[in-house]
């Protein structure tokens, strides 16, 4: 276990919390947090670099000349991979899928490590709570600087983050019908979208945004995150981890809970 102090917004002690851990990480928790972010590395990437065969290549379906008596070799398609402006054979595509798999248990231990790693260089911090009346960076920053952690790469965690949210209007179904039927329905779903667009403004109210994601986002190297949102290469990549207290009661039930 490794005591760690809850501190408030002045930096006056409220508290200890209590963060399962052991002495030392092992080597294999290393391993395992090295196979985490790399599979959430490798499943965010998206396959771009893709190359066209001689099938897909334009042009091409005119045999360039006839197949005998011309001292010259066979040939069928001048898209062959092995002429200029030809198809190109084992190039990269962009079907490839470049995803992989761990396990449940073991996704959930490499989030452990991530936490107890911070817990044990002294880089976790516990506030009881993080609230701000208006959204101020200058205050953020101040609160940063309260803990030493100006100029650093800090990952702030709270219990949820209120943020904007999209409506969808449902949109009209589709039926079989002659064409100048499907023009009247098309015109109609016009001005009814006209309609709903002014009624949608005129009972237009702003969503409500966390203060404290306001404050933040404008630090550079801050991210501001949910608890249910951690994962292990944030955890990695931040020199420190803020968590309050209801933050860590949504971590401790999620990933430490057995």
């Amino acid at each position: 276990m490794v005591q760690v102090t809850i501190k408030d917004m002045a930096g006056k002690s409220a508290g200890q919390v209590e963060i399962p851990a052991p002495a030392e990480l092992s080597a294999a928790d290393y391993q395992l947090v090295a196979r985490a972010i790399e599979r959430q590395r490798t499943n965010a990437r998206a396959s771009i670099a893709h190359t066209k065969t001689r099938a897909e290549v334009s042009g091409g379906g005119k045999k360039p000349w006839r197949q005998k008596g011309t001292g010259r070799a066979r040939v069928g398609s001048s898209r062959s991979p092995i002429w200029t402006k030809g198809g190109i054979t084992f190039g990269p595509r962009n079907t490839r899928n470049w995803s992989k798999g761990l396990n449940k248990r073991e996704r959930r231990r490499a989030i452990r490590l991530g936490i107890q790693e911070h817990a044990l260089r002294g880089s976790l911090h516990v506030v009881d709570s993080l609230t701000l009346s208006a959204p101020k960076t200058k205050d953020a920053a101040k609160f940063l600087a309260g803990f030493n952690l100006g100029g650093q790469k800090v990952l702030v965690v709270l219990p949820e983050v209120a943020g904007p949210t999209k409506s969808i209007t449902a949109q009209p179904e589709r039926t079989h019908e002659g064409k100048r039927a499907g023009f009247a329905r098309a015109k109609l779903h016009r001005a009814q979208r006209r309609r709903q667009i002014a009624a949608d403004a005129a009972n237009y109210e702003a969503p409500v945004i966390d203060p404290v994601l306001l404050s933040f986002r404008n630090l550079d190297g801050v991210t501001v995150i949910p608890a249910s949102r951690l994962n292990a290469l944030l955890l990695i990549h931040h020199d420190a981890v803020v968590l309050t207290r209801g933050a860590w009661d949504t971590i401790n039930g999620l990933w430490f809970a057995q």
